[in-house]
């Protein structure tokens, strides 16, 4: 009784690789996607980079608004108050810089250029009016990579000391 048979050089014929072709293909689909989730990985930290650029540069910018806004630089806010030159729009600054110098921001002091509209009503009480001068900050920061951020904040300044 014979349980196998031996192959046959026609057996060993018929085959005809198939199996290679396909592992082949399947190798190169799963290249494609590999290359490609690398692309969208590295496009999501760049993403990530910038947002994180951004949020900095508006957070130093409101950082030095703020700083502006402190007592300590009262002085910044009534030269722009007392600059009667109208052509001159940046009428006072003030630098900032945070963590460790990388960060470096900037505020200018303005007021309107018509001499008209540099007065306003800050409160009205029942004994009378308390007027005040209408002063712009406009803080800005940029960073080495290029992200850069904005801000302006409107309001109105107390007359200054005589």
């Amino acid at each position: 009784m014979i349980l196998s048979r031996p192959h046959t050089l026609t057996g060993i014929k018929r085959q005809r690789g198939i199996v290679l072709v396909v592992a082949l293909l399947i190798l190169v689909v799963m290249t494609v996607l590999g290359v490609s989730m690398l692309s969208s990985a590295s496009l999501g930290e760049r993403m990530a980079s910038n947002l994180q650029g951004q949020n900095v540069t508006f957070q130093a910018a409101e950082s030095c608004i703020r700083t502006a806004l402190l007592f300590a630089n009262k002085n910044l806010r009534d030269a722009a108050i007392n600059n009667t030159n109208p052509g001159n729009v940046a009428n006072a600054a003030l630098n900032c810089a945070f963590d460790n110098n990388t960060v470096t921001a900037q505020v200018l002091y303005t007021t309107p250029l018509n001499a008209n509209q540099r007065q306003g009503v800050i409160q009205s009480y029942s004994l009378g009016t308390f007027s005040g001068y209408v002063l712009t900050l406009t803080g800005s920061s940029t960073l080495a990579s290029g992200a850069s951020s904005t801000l302006q904040a409107v309001g109105k300044q107390p007359a200054p000391a005589p």
